[in-house]
């Protein structure tokens, strides 16, 4: 524990452990801005790093809480230019508001520390054994290096001020504000970005690249030795974009750039600077869907994004469905066909390992375990059987009004389905219940046979939930024309009578495969 006073405060320790106790009930401080200044060299990974930070504070707030790992040593805290007494204690930094100072009011906070980190920045070599620094922060390891409010809820600007190696060139989010070389050798990058974002998605990235512009708002930045590979991998992202604005509403940030990365994620959807891992960057290789999966979230996660970290399939569930919707329209119904079921076979091996668990995890152990087969693609298949549910222009309408409304902002499940029953006009209490808190899937076993030109079908569900569906039932007619049909299944057994069918057509329910689970011909 380390604790630090200046211009006479006295702080009792019997005081600041009470505090620990009592701070869960002190009014909210809401961050309005970061300002981020790091310094890096290619002799040590030892950063001397300063930040600004811009804080509402509410009336009777007597300390600011913020997150940073012990590893990194604070040297001085300052608030409106007056040094503050502070506590940095197990991965989190009080810091004392003056009695003067107690009212409602916006203050800035600078902090100037210094330490080796041991997560969140990563100090390493790529791949052709050239130094890289990249910032690598999901779900909450951007306290790991700066001090910040890291959880998703808690959105700001922010702004990278970074001095380098003149080698290097510095990418993070928002607008380039400024390059400019230094008598040291080293050269000073300034980044900004002017939307609201939470800390997961603040990112730097620093290497020797070589970029490229695809378009007016997006640009390749690429190691040397991959650069012409990666030009050419990324050269659809363009209309990856546009196909995506299309489908939700206009970009939400300034400039969508991919970088290639040396980082833990195949992809990592940094605010308007997307990394992607080293290995997925390489020729002949396609990425576009990897490209509609990042570019998805800076929409759902990045602008829209999850209140609490249980609802991340709010974010992961959405990018994944709009990747396999981007597979669809671009390459055709079987390139869906063949995803789902790959998507449908993780699920299921995931299951078979987690029986109980549900897409809303509410008793997790680790941040980490939250991301799996079920936040990603259960998700998306739910999505997918809601479209289903009530019509591709009320999910259309839907979609564009939840982003709407929550852009910037956050949002839970229970906002989420508010919005669809508020579009829908239907009650979907019970649709999202079955979906997101039922383990597993539908386990539907059918026989049929055909009557004077009738074909009746008899269903019973073997799980122990008791599914509502909508299961469309394609009927060849008398004529030898196709027909689909829609049955609504809501009891464990049930029985369908449909007319005109032709006597010799066979029965498969759920041809497009909409619900997650199995229809058994008995």
């Amino acid at each position: 524990m380390t604790i630090m006073i200046y211009n006479r405060i006295a702080i009792s320790l019997s005081f600041l452990f009470s505090f620990f106790q009592t701070f869960a009930q002190l009014p909210q401080m809401d961050v309005k801005h970061y300002r981020f200044e790091v310094k890096l060299s290619n002799e040590s990974n030892l950063l001397h790093n300063r930040a600004a930070i811009t804080v509402d504070v509410p009336e009777g707030m007597d300390t600011i809480r913020l997150d940073l790992a012990n590893q990194m040593i604070i040297k001085k805290i300052e608030m409106e230019k007056r040094p503050v007494a502070f506590v940095h204690r197990e991965d989190v930094v009080y810091i004392v508001v003056p009695r003067g100072m107690a009212l409602a009011r916006t203050v800035e906070i600078d902090i100037q520390y210094r330490g080796v980190p041991r997560d969140g920045l990563v100090i390493s070599e790529n791949k052709y054994g050239d130094r890289t620094f990249f910032t690598d922060h999901w779900p909450n390891r951007a306290s790991q290096w700066l001090p910040v409010v890291d959880h998703p809820s808690e959105k700001a600007t922010c702004e990278f001020i970074v001095e380098a190696p003149e080698e290097y060139s510095v990418i993070s989010n928002g607008d380039l504000i400024s390059v400019q070389a230094m008598v040291t050798g080293y050269k000073r990058t300034h980044w900004k970005i002017q939307q609201p974002i939470p800390p997961k998605v603040m990112a730097m990235g620093v290497a020797p690249f070589e970029t490229q512009a695809l378009d007016s708002a997006s640009t390749a930045w690429l190691y040397r030795q991959t650069a012409e590979a990666g030009y050419t991998g990324f050269g659809d992202a363009p209309s990856v974009l546009a196909y995506l604005e299309g489908q939700i509403g206009a970009y939400p940030f300034d400039k969508a750039d991919h970088v290639e990365s040396t980082t833990r994620f195949g992809g990592m959807e940094n605010a308007s600077c997307i990394f992607y891992n080293e290995k997925e960057v390489r020729l002949g290789h396609g990425i576009n869907a990897l490209v509609a999966h990042e570019l998805a979230h800076q929409w759902f996660g990045n602008s829209a994004s999850e209140a609490v970290w249980e609802d991340v399939w709010l974010s992961e569930g959405f990018a994944t469905y709009f990747q396999f919707m981007y597979i669809k329209d671009t390459y055709g119904l079987d390139s869906l066909k063949k995803v789902s079921l790959k998507s449908e076979n993780k699920i299921q091996r995931y299951e078979d390992k987690y029986p109980g668990r549900t897409i809303i995890q509410t008793n997790y152990s680790t941040l980490n375990s939250l991301l799996n087969a079920l936040s990603y693609d259960k998700a998306a298949w739910m999505l997918r059987a809601l479209k289903h549910w009530i019509g591709e222009q009320q999910f259309a309408q839907l979609i564009q009004t939840y982003y709407a409304r929550y852009s910037y902002s956050n949002a839970r499940t229970e906002d989420f389905i508010s919005v669809a029953e508020e579009v829908s006009g239907e009650d979907l209490g019970g649709f999202f219940y079955q979906w997101l808190r039922i383990p597993g899937g539908v386990d539907v076993r059918y026989n049929w046979k055909y009557r004077r030109g009738k074909l009746e079908l008899n269903l019973e569900q073997k799980t122990k939930h008791v599914y509502h569906l909508k299961i469309d039932v394609p009927v060849v007619m008398s004529n030898n024309t196709i027909e689909v049909r829609q049955i609504e299944l809501t009891e464990r057994s049930q029985s369908f009578v449909l007319d005109h069918a032709n006597v010799e057509s066979n029965v498969v329910l759920d041809p497009l495969n909409i619900w997650y689970g199995s229809f058994t011909k008995e």
